[in-house]
């Protein structure tokens, strides 16, 4: 297994979890309620900024600043949970800490998943745990959106979401 400098490279580690594909992007109250309760689950908010020549828009930087309190990481990279890259080409990522303000920004920034697409907004939102292993992941221009969970994981978001996140996440799962 490779590492990074969060513990396993997140393209190899493997585990007891399960993959469960998003049917729909999730918006409104189930977008609030699944990043609500996959942030109990994780320590990292990743945002991606494609490339330099990407001009964000004043909404992102808005995110962007409000998430700088919380920053812990602003690398070159050339993947992240759903992406990797050809040949030498390589995207900033930023890494923030998963707290209640943190959050809070996401929750005020957009009101689907698949909103988190350059310039309007950083890309390609993804929640990962302490040793850098995927919760949320998502490839926003795609409308393609994943969790990566344990049975004790998937049990509490499901036994703290609403009808609506349950039902998102295909009824019993």
């Amino acid at each position: 297994m490779q590492t990074n400098k969060f513990g396993p490279d997140p393209r190899t580690a493997m585990s007891d979890r399960r993959v469960i594909t998003l049917a729909s992007g999730p918006t409104g109250a189930p977008y609030r309620d699944l990043l609500r309760g996959v942030a109990a689950v994780a320590t990292f908010i990743g945002l991606i900024i494609r490339s330099p020549k990407v001009q964000l828009s004043p909404r992102a930087d808005g995110v962007l600043a409000a998430l700088t309190p919380f920053l812990v990481a602003d690398d070159e990279v050339d993947a992240w949970p759903g992406t990797a890259l050809v040949g030498s080409r390589r995207s900033r990522r930023l890494l923030f800490r998963v707290e209640s303000a943190s959050l809070d920004v996401l929750l005020d920034a957009a009101i689907g998943l698949f909103e988190w697409v350059n310039p309007q907004l950083p890309e390609d939102l993804h929640l990962l745990r302490a040793d850098g292993t995927t919760v949320l992941g998502t490839v926003a221009q795609e409308e393609d959106a994943w969790l990566e969970l344990d049975d004790r994981e998937l049990g509490e978001l499901m036994t703290s979401a609403s009808q609506d996140l349950v039902s998102l996440l295909g009824g019993s799962v």
